[in-house]
């Protein structure tokens, strides 16, 4: 299976000490820039951040088998994820 984005990604837990004082943003600019390592999660299901700006995150990853949905008569892969087109407020349930 060939990976949706190019390059060279380092997975890894986040050191407190790289973050402290970021905002989510810049946070989020850092691993974009490589600077620092995106979480292990990424690497599991293969996606990505690729895009990141004030109020959007963008990731690209590549769905497969087993991300299948086992109770439909015919098995297919989930290719989206919830709320990806939604305000921030919606996607996280907060009403």
């Amino acid at each position: 299976m060939d990976s949706p984005v190019t390059g060279e990604v380092d997975y890894g837990p986040l050191e407190m000490e790289r973050i402290d004082g970021l905002s989510g943003l810049q946070i989020f600019q850092a691993m974009l820039a490589g600077e620092i390592p995106m979480p292990t999660i990424c690497r599991a299901f293969d996606f990505r951040l690729v895009e990141v700006a004030h109020g959007k995150a963008v990731f690209q990853g590549t769905p497969d088998g087993r991300f299948g949905n086992p109770l439909e008569p015919f098995p297919t892969t989930q290719g989206h994820l919830t709320g990806a087109d939604l305000p921030a407020e919606e996607a996280s349930g907060a009403q």
